[in-house]
């Protein structure tokens, strides 16, 4: 298992020979064109047609869409509103816990379930006390 190390280990072979009959055979060495090459065309998992200004400006129109998508979205104006007024809550979505539409503007959540969650951790901390 331990091998003692040699620094044979550590000099690459020469190849020069092999080459040498390897071009007697009629081989000729040559240079590869430009896109040719032994490395793949997926590196990184891209494709290499697409170039990195073309990937930054998909992750840019993707986020332009998804800007826009929620500047749509009634509920995101309605937080937002509430947010500028100096709210703590606001009428949003419906929840799917409760069907309560009444949300905090600051994490989102149901006011009427996170009242009942609230609830529930205060009498476990007196049942256990």
């Amino acid at each position: 298992m331990n091998e003692p190390t040699s620094p044979n280990m550590y000099i690459k072979p020469d190849y020069s020979a092999q080459v040498e009959q390897w071009l007697a055979e009629g081989n000729q060495i040559r240079s590869l064109e430009n896109g040719e090459g032994a490395e793949s065309k997926k590196f990184n998992n891209r494709d290499k047609s697409k170039s990195p200004q073309d990937a930054m400006r998909q992750v840019m129109s993707n986020s332009v869409a998804i800007a826009k998508a929620q500047k749509a979205n009634p509920f995101v104006k309605a937080r937002a509103e509430a947010r500028s007024k100096g709210l703590i809550h606001y009428t949003g979505c419906k929840c799917r816990t409760c069907g309560s539409s009444n949300k905090f503007v600051s994490t989102n959540s149901c006011v009427e379930c996170n009242r009942s969650k609230a609830a529930k951790r205060m009498s476990n901390k007196g049942a256990k006390a």
